[in-house]
């Protein structure tokens, strides 16, 4: 499927219309504790991890820099004003407007208050090298995909932060096989996958290494999709 009409934007929009209800993250906890220490947190993690829906339950207003039409003009007009609502702020895939991050710092300075915004996006180098001018104004989360336990498929009698403590592992017996082991790990902790089949988690990771090749690798490396 080409990429000018097999985008981003549409592959997640179609994921997210499949999931009818939040299911809680370790994150949340976390983002609850930096929103209070911190007057913005910074949200990274891969594409589809989850992080604008996480972000998106501590929010109090949220602007959407990707396809908001309305935040496109107030950042050529006044980016400040792009800031302007309940706090916390949620500023979605903020690094399509990366100097709203110099904005921020400024107005955490100002205000002088804890929680005040929640950026979002997706890592890049070009980011990184703005994070040194964030220290003592910005919290930094880093969300991966859905752990079994978050999934529901696990029940976490087994824990790696038990393990570490000394404690003996200990479970109730599985009622599954290895074959539905298997395919719950080829399924991944992709939230847009919740309640799909292993096929269709082939399917899904296959476009979005195609669409990673072609539009995220290329960008880096300063080259046009192929």
């Amino acid at each position: 499927m080409p990429v000018e009409t097999f985008t981003f934007s549409r592959f997640w929009a179609i994921l997210l219309a499949r999931m009818s209800a939040y299911l809680g993250r370790f994150a949340d906890i976390t983002l609850q504790k930096r929103l209070r220490d911190a007057g913005a947190v910074l949200i990274q993690g891969a594409k589809g991890c989850g992080k604008t829906e996480t972000a998106g339950q501590a929010a109090k207003s949220t602007t959407r820099l990707d396809v908001d039409e309305e935040a496109r003009v107030r950042m050529e007009l006044d980016p400040r004003s792009v800031l302007d609502g309940l706090v916390p702020r949620l500023l979605d895939e903020w690094q399509e407007y990366p100097q709203i991050w110099n904005y921020v710092r400024r107005e955490v300075d100002k205000r002088k208050k804890k929680g005040q915004f929640i950026l979002t996006g997706s890592a890049n180098p070009e980011e990184r090298a703005r994070l040194h001018s964030g220290a003592g104004r910005f919290s930094i989360i880093k969300m991966r995909p859905m752990s079994l336990y978050e999934r529901g498929w696990s029940t976490g009698e087994v824990a790696l932060s038990a393990l570490v403590k000394g404690k003996v592992p200990k479970s109730e017996p599985v009622d599954f096989g290895l074959d539905t082991f298997v395919e719950k790990l080829t399924l991944g902790g992709w939230p847009g996958l919740l309640g799909a089949g292993g096929r269709e988690a082939l399917r899904f990771m296959q476009d979005y290494i195609m669409l990673l090749a072609e539009i995220d690798i290329s960008r880096v490396a300063d080259k046009g999709p192929t």
